[in-house]
């Protein structure tokens, strides 16, 4: 994936890119001024070189900006993958978890107002009753959280 420090250092190259081009401009400017004394002589000279200037900072934007927009789209294509990978993962906890709540459901009994199931399977196991239905509706919102970001 990638990071700031890439990006910056790639916009710190365009910068550098633009400064490089300015002076080149500028110095022609400089020196075409002083070697010829019609303006019309110092335009040509700056329109000659002016083009091929432009034209090469702005490949060099256009590279720049391509590079950035593919890390962009890998970055956008792992976050997906690994958001699937999450989505996966968490159905397969909510079905473990449902299965071990319908099993204790089966095998318990809650006696009423306890609001607590009781298991006898060699030593008595007591498991809050609202304990699982906030594993089941925390699983429920984690599956419902991956499902929004897979899309």
């Amino acid at each position: 994936m990638g990071d700031s420090t890439s990006s910056s250092t790639r916009n710190g190259w365009d910068v550098l890119i633009v400064f490089i081009a300015l002076g080149a401009v500028s110095g022609l400017a400089i020196f075409a001024m002083n070697k010829y004394t019609e303006p019309k002589d110092v335009a040509t000279v700056l329109a000659v070189v002016f083009g091929p200037i432009a034209t090469l900072v702005a490949a060099a934007f256009g590279v720049s900006q391509a590079s950035q927009a593919s890390a962009a789209k890998n970055d956008a294509r792992n976050k997906k993958d690994k958001a699937k990978e999450l989505k996966t993962a968490g159905s397969e906890a909510i079905g473990r978890a449902n299965n071990i709540i319908s099993s204790i459901q089966r095998a318990g009994e809650s006696h009423a107002g306890s609001g607590a199931f009781v298991v006898a399977a060699g030593s008595p196991l007591t498991i809050e009753a609202n304990e699982l239905v906030q594993l089941r509706s925390d699983l429920a919102a984690l599956d419902d959280g991956l499902d929004s970001l897979s899309q």
